[in-house]
């Protein structure tokens, strides 16, 4: 009987699980589809600690040049999982005064460490720099 209280006090305090849920992007056509975001950016990941990433700046397309973005969801179950030596196309926003960066956005690992380029990190970064180049 002792067992069963247990039982069932443990199944009235589940919470169900959670997972990052995000909507679909739509493709990447034009300018206006990247309003939101205040850094856009090749970088490579030179450090992670916590949810600090230190990066080098590959090549900018929107923003100042910094060395640090800040990804809040680390840890979680929208967890970007970056690592030091990959590059990356990051999209920031700022928030609380840090440039933040999430999944659910157009964030995309570009490079895993000693690999070649993605083909839809290639695809990406062709499309930004277009997009760059005849400002549409």
């Amino acid at each position: 009987m002792k067992y069963l209280l247990i039982l069932l006090a443990g199944l009235l305090y589940m919470q169900p699980a959670s997972a990052c849920r995000c909507l679909p992007l739509p493709a990447l056509e034009n300018t206006a589809q990247l309003e939101g975001y205040s850094f856009i950016a090749r970088v490579k990941v030179t450090k992670v600690k916590g949810q600090q990433i230190k990066i080098k700046v590959k090549e900018l397309f929107r923003g100042e040049k910094r060395k640090l973005v800040f990804e809040p969801a680390k840890g979680t179950s929208c967890d970007l999982f970056i690592a030091k030596g990959e590059e990356w196309l990051l999209f920031g926003k700022m928030e609380n005064g840090k440039m933040a960066i999430h999944a659910c956005d157009r964030n995309m690992e570009y490079r895993t460490r000693n690999m070649p380029p993605s083909d839809a990190g290639q695809q990406l970064l062709g499309k930004l720099r277009e997009l760059r180049n005849t400002g549409s």
